[in-house]
């Protein structure tokens, strides 16, 4: 990979990182300012709850996804300084460089991702009986 490439790489990285992090910042100081509640009404009637408790549901699933991205974006720097970027932590093989164009912090080819995700989903099936 190129010198160029590479500093091209690790600069959408970190400006995704940024991103992601002011994200979850401001998510946070709405938690904690009950700004998240007051958006959703005042609380004084029960719709209003049931909808500032989803919202507060989706919230904290939104940061569990940026968390786990942030840190596929950490381990996809590492490797970019180890020299093993694009590189499938599953197979060994190389990412395909238009999955790594679309989604810069792959850590999975596209054929290990989708077996991923078809166990996970098994997991869940059998989990929720």
């Amino acid at each position: 990979m190129g010198t160029i490439r590479k500093s091209q790489l690790v600069s959408i990285l970190i400006n995704k990182k940024n991103e992601l992090l002011d994200i979850s910042k401001k998510e946070m100081s709405n938690f904690i300012n009950g700004t998240t509640r007051e958006s959703c009404g005042s609380g004084s009637e029960d719709g209003d709850v049931s909808v500032s408790l989803h919202a507060e549901d989706v919230s904290i699933g939104a940061g569990k996804i940026r968390h786990a991205m942030l840190v596929q974006i950490d381990n996809a720097l590492l490797k970019l300084a180890e020299g093993e970027y694009g590189i499938c932590d599953e197979c060994g093989e190389e990412i395909d460089v238009r999955r790594l164009n679309a989604l810069p912090f792959a850590l999975l080819c596209r054929d290990c991702q989708e077996e991923r995700e078809t166990l996970e989903q098994t997991d869940r099936s059998r989990n929720s009986f």
